[in-house]
């Protein structure tokens, strides 16, 4: 009997060990994954793709083409953008006035030191009178700031990732986009951040102040992409929508293009429900999704127009995003009913 008890015991034990290892491989299984996301996200080409999980990325595979990233809201009638919620999407703030937050100042974010104001826009918007922008990114993406400006008519908050040597090149480059561009001298905000353990240098590289920088050019390399470091998108995202100064704010990768008149069509509409329900309608917390798509690399320009944007959806030169990676993930509710829906000057949910 005894001899028993303890062959039970024994086996008992060794059961433990073996679960034990099996969780203790499940860790490390897990913590190489993160690595190997680390290290592919700061290697990638500039393809000018940007999966929403990561903020940036590569479609890359010999069955599926290459796109790039487009958006469209439901009901209007250009053709492009993201949505008004976290990782692409408008936030409503339950609010009425603007929070009582001095923004133009340095502020730490656990590991992340984070400089809120560096550079500000000249212009003032009323708290409800745009939608702004929240977007990120390194400093050689900064570039892509220009062409979304082409496209969107109100105010941007963009938060920098900018360790070590990247902060004094950040600096100098803004500077130059905001003299080459009125558009984002008059309506874009820099925060810069970097984490505790890679702080600026006390003075800039020779390669970041030797020579002045032509309008629209990018700079070809970074910090973060050399060592290279994780990309903190969760942060990044965080601050540039605390650093937003509107109710209403609109979370998407620097990469994308909005829609034309988007923001001011946004806006008419909360103005009407705000004129048929009170301002009651601004203290509700509500995301208002709007669907993203992808063109090919080979369209020489982004649709301006829903009936464009459907025409390249008939002949395969646009996807819905990421359609070829996770259709389940990105499936637009309604879709098929929003392809048949005339086109219209007014922007509504479409529910």
């Amino acid at each position: 009997m005894c001899v028993s008890k303890r062959c039970v015991a024994a086996a008992r034990q060794r059961h433990r060990l073996l679960c034990l290892t099996a969780m203790l491989l499940c860790c490390v299984a897990w913590l190489l994954l993160l690595r190997w996301q680390s290290r592919h996200l700061h290697q990638v080409a500039h393809d000018g793709v940007a999966p929403a999980d990561v903020g940036r990325g590569d479609i890359s595979s010999s069955a599926v083409p290459r796109y790039n990233p487009i958006v469209a809201p439901r009901r209007m009638e250009s053709g492009l953008s993201e949505v008004l919620g976290y990782d692409g999407g408008a936030y409503g703030h339950s609010v009425t006035s603007p929070p009582s937050r001095d923004r133009s100042k340095t502020r730490r974010r656990g590991d992340f030191i984070v400089e809120y104001g560096v550079f500000n826009a000249s212009r003032r918007y009323g708290y409800n009178d745009t939608v702004t922008i929240a977007t990120q990114c390194t400093v050689d993406y900064l570039h892509h700031l220009s062409a979304m400006m082409v496209r969107w008519e109100g105010s941007v908050s963009v938060a920098v990732y900018a360790p070590s040597r990247d902060y004094h090149v950040a600096k100098l480059a803004i500077a130059r986009m905001r003299e080459c561009s009125a558009a984002i001298l008059e309506r874009a905000t820099f925060h810069l951040f970097y984490h505790d353990q890679y702080r600026p240098l006390t003075s800039p590289s020779p390669s970041s102040s030797s020579r002045r920088r032509r309008c629209g050019e990018a700079v070809a390399t970074s910090y973060v992409r050399e060592r290279p470091l994780r990309y903190p998108i969760s942060v990044a995202r965080n601050v540039a929508r605390v650093g937003a100064d509107s109710h209403f704010v609109l979370t998407v990768d620097i990469e994308f293009l909005p829609s034309a008149r988007l923001m001011s069509r946004f806006v008419a509409m909360v103005r009407e429900e705000v004129r048929r329900q009170g301002e009651g309608y601004l203290r509700r917390k509500v995301v208002y999704a709007i669907p993203v798509f992808e063109v090919k690399r080979t369209v020489t320009s982004a649709p301006t127009s829903k009936r464009h944007l459907v025409r390249l959806l008939g002949s395969g030169d646009a996807i819905v995003f990421h359609q070829h990676k996770c259709w389940a993930c990105q499936r637009i509710h309604g879709f098929e009913a929003w392809m048949r829906l005339n086109s219209s000057q007014v922007l509504e949910p479409f529910i």
